[in-house]
């Protein structure tokens, strides 16, 4: 399309409330078919401060408040963004067309997207979900369709304002948005832009005029590109990278496309990141920062500059999915220079029997040494390790690496308000581990005959009470179901974390400690699963 421009106006960012699930009978397509977006009439947004388009009714648009032209700009078009994109995502089972990275430079820096409109199965799975907390939605014997329910909740929060979502947004407004990352002119700070898909030029244009109008900001960009229409801040930063798109865009990067291949599945939510740039950036913002302040300087050479390089490397990728019963986030790190292998988790089967809760990390020594340098020389814990040497005969870090070890996994059992607690301390060796354990507890006043303790070869095991040391090694999680479902590829990862919840549920439901509703919901979260190696980060949460 034609570019158009105009207005004035953009965000440092934006807080909504997101939508809340709707109840059963559970989605199919023709369900999800049988509303269009013109049902719902639509709240109207304040352009000085983000609205709740899911306040409770009554309360309608928050009265509005001083702050930049810039933030309440933006701030009143990423609530029109939120509520508008979510009802239309529903109007259709089909994804495809034009993503924000076709009209995006291939110079951009990162990137994170919302799809509302993805594929069909992403669809009835987010709704089947959805549809298991009707008390949590507010839900009312009117509501049959999930548009019944959201033109209700919409209609509830509507007031006045002079940006009216129905007249101003909602003709134009389409089903996908980005925040995009783009270098400035230096290369070293960014310019926000935002990307939202529009079906109307025109509308769209007049829209976003009554929007800077609104907000009185004094600069603002926006131009549109195929089927988008981009928004900054600065003077003419839409413009420009729109022209730079048609040289080449994000979408045309193989680096990008295949970083996102990766993710494996259809996304609702997709980031990307060049890595070593954010953190040239990010540099580039501390020091900024420190100026301002009056301390000076840079961070050029400087254990934190170092600490920067050392980690923004490669490329980020962040994918978020839906099945009909989990939502999985799984992070990336792509391209980064390889570090020192360590070793995946192994004390998974020395747990609690019974255990509701576990964590399991490997490489805990490597990391502590790796770290230590730049710990040990701060001026506040130096003269406390020189006096826990002189008075406990306690080695820093040496000491405290035996005790911890090379992997070490505690697990939770029984009793929510009395735990049974269990860690397990995988050392290299176990005579050392228990020798600085009993200097530490001399160090700190506790009577070694206090703590539960073992030693079986080099694993160190202490436990809550007498019971919970009798259980080490007796309890294994990995055969659990619920566990194999929540935790992705445990036997590759070096740090797990795992939470049963329907014994957490169980627990509560026991003690009369929640209202029966709103436990009988939550009981539909079993499970959170974490699970993270060097180059991935996956976290579950399971439904039922």
């Amino acid at each position: 399309m034609d570019e158009i421009s105009g207005g004035s106006g953009a965000s440092d960012g934006f807080w909504v409330t997101p939508p809340i699930p709707t109840p059963p009978p559970l989605a199919t397509p023709e369900s999800l078919s049988s509303f269009g977006a013109s049902e719902a009439p639509a709240p109207v947004l304040s352009s000085f401060g983000a609205t709740e388009i899911l306040a409770d009714p009554g309360v309608g648009v928050r009265p509005p408040r001083r702050r930049t032209a810039v933030v309440a700009s933006v701030a009143a078009l990423s609530v029109a963004l939120v509520a508008g994109g979510a009802f239309a995502a529903y109007t259709t089972l089909s994804g495809g067309g034009s993503q924000p990275e076709d009209v995006l430079p291939a110079t951009t820096v990162a990137l994170l997207k919302v799809d509302l409109d993805p594929s069909a199965s992403q669809k009835v799975a987010l709704f089947q979900l959805l549809q298991k907390f009707p008390n949590a939605s507010g839900l009312k014997d009117t509501d049959k369709t999930f548009g019944d329910w959201l033109s209700r909740r919409l209609s509830e929060s509507a007031g006045t304002s002079d940006v009216n979502y129905e007249r101003d947004i909602k003709p134009w407004l389409g089903q996908r948005f980005a925040i995009a990352d783009l270098p400035d002119s230096s290369g070293k700070k960014a310019d926000v832009i935002l990307v939202l898909q529009e079906t109307d030029e025109k509308a769209a244009a007049a829209g976003l005029d009554t929007i800077k109008k609104a907000g009185g900001a004094t600069t603002f960009d926006y131009a549109f590109a195929d089927g988008y229409v981009l928004v900054s801040s600065s003077a003419d930063g839409a413009h420009k990278a729109v022209e730079a798109a048609k040289s080449a865009n994000l979408a045309s990067s193989e680096q990008f496309a295949g970083d996102i291949a990766a993710l494996g599945s259809d996304e609702i939510v997709t980031g990307w990141a060049d890595a070593k740039k954010v953190g040239e950036q990010l540099t580039s913002l501390i020091d900024a920062a420190s100026s301002l302040s009056g301390l000076g300087g840079g961070l050029a050479g400087t254990d934190t500059s170092k600490l920067i390089a050392a980690n923004y490397q490669g490329r980020f990728v962040l994918g978020v999915h839906a099945t009909s019963d989990s939502v999985e986030l799984k992070t990336l790190v792509r391209g980064a220079a390889s570090k020192p292998a360590v070793a995946p988790v192994t004390a998974l089967s020395s747990v609690l029997p019974g255990a509701w809760a576990v964590i399991d990390v490997t490489g805990i020594d490597t990391a502590i040494n790796n770290g230590w340098a730049s710990v040990a020389t701060l001026p506040q814990l130096s003269s406390s390790i020189a006096q826990l040497k002189d008075q406990f005969g306690i080695e820093l870090p040496g000491d405290l690496t035996a005790i911890l070890g090379k992997e070490l996994a505690v697990s939770a059992a029984g009793e929510l308000t009395a735990p049974q607690i269990l860690a397990a301390a995988k050392t290299a060796d176990g005579a050392k581990a228990q020798a600085a354990l009993l200097k530490l507890l001399d160090a700190v006043g506790v009577d070694p005959g206090m703590v539960p303790q073992r030693l079986d070869g080099n694993t160190l095991y202490l436990g809550s009470t007498e019971a919970a040391l009798a259980g080490a090694g007796k309890g294994s999680i990995t055969s659990d179901p619920l566990f194999q479902q929540a935790v992705a590829d445990p036997d590759q990862a070096q740090a797990v974390v795992f939470v049963d919840l329907t014994k957490v549920w169980k627990a509560l439901a026991d003690q009369g400690s929640s209202s029966a509703d709103s436990l009988a919901e939550a009981q539909h979260i079993a499970a959170v699963g974490f699970s993270a190696n060097s180059s991935s980060v996956v976290v579950r949460v399971i439904f039922k």
